[in-house]
């Protein structure tokens, strides 16, 4: 079976992009979705997935 690379950078941005067309902070949307405003930097940054 073979396992596809995915492009988290792409991921990243796409959610950077929904995040500011709705005028939310990091730290405002991570405090809505119950996660650290650390882990979600490093997803909108690509460097890890959900």
């Amino acid at each position: 079976m073979k396992i596809r690379a995915y492009d988290y950078g792409l991921m990243g941005e796409r959610i950077k992009q929904a995040r500011k067309s709705k005028r939310y902070t990091q730290a405002q949307l991570a405090e809505i979705i119950d996660m650290s405003s650390k882990n979600f930097s490093q997803i909108e940054r690509g460097e890890t997935g959900i």
